[in-house]
């Protein structure tokens, strides 16, 4: 038993021996290869420090999208669409111009409004003119009914004297009397003139709420958005 295990041994180491030499003759001759053929090109690796990250991911569903806040637009004015401003699905802000009606007629009619506003406030103007004057003309009335009531005492007591005529007298009290007509005369066309103040106001405030209106109608052809949406 002992004999056949040494046998053994010493054929195993043989057979290494005789490879180790076999691997060292094939060696050169398979490094050199054969002619004509190329060698294998180096493979380039490119290499990075490791991080974490995030990977995008897409679900792709099929619903359909409610919003949060629904507005239906309405218009005081009508009218005839001259543009419109968004496309379905623009984002808008709060006071946007979405769309715009034909507004020549509300703008000619806003300048009207304008123009007859003008016109009153002239009007007024004339009128308070007119009834400073009217109030200066009673002051000078009066003043001269003084005077002639003044001339006409005057007169009488000269005449009770003896030293005027009664004609001289008379006509004293002819101017006295007339004085005081043309003050009543002075008076009416004064509360005349204040009236018409009144009359003429009260076109200028009819006409500013014409105006008014008319821009609010000019305004109305521009429809805005109410609030930021989609």
């Amino acid at each position: 038993m002992t004999q056949s295990s040494g046998r053994g041994l010493a054929i195993g180491v043989a057979l290494l021996a005789f490879g180790l030499a076999a691997c060292s003759r094939s060696g050169p001759s398979d490094a050199q290869g054969k002619p004509g053929e190329a060698k294998a090109a180096p493979i380039a690796i490119t290499t990075a420090p490791a991080a974490a990250r995030g990977i995008p991911r897409t679900v792709e569903v099929t619903g359909t999208l409610l919003p949060f806040e629904e507005v239906t637009l309405t218009n005081a004015q009508a009218g005839t669409v001259e543009a419109i401003l968004v496309d379905l699905g623009d984002r808008v802000e709060p006071g946007q111009l979405l769309l715009r009606l034909d507004d020549r007629e509300a703008r000619l009619a806003a300048a009207q409004a304008e123009a007859n506003l003008l016109a009153a406030e002239r009007g007024l103007g004339r009128a308070r003119a007119a009834a400073e004057a009217a109030v200066a003309t009673v002051a000078r009335a009066q003043a001269a009914l003084e005077e002639a009531r003044l001339n006409r005492k005057r007169f009488e007591d000269l005449f009770a004297e003896g030293a005027v005529s009664a004609s001289q007298r008379d006509s004293a009290r002819t101017q006295d009397e007339m004085a005081a007509a043309t003050v009543r005369e002075a008076e009416a066309q004064a509360e005349s003139e204040a009236q018409a103040i009144q009359t003429a106001a009260a076109a200028v405030e009819q006409a500013r709420a014409a105006l008014g209106l008319a821009r609010k109608r000019a305004a109305d052809t521009e429809v805005r958005s109410p609030l930021k949406g989609a």
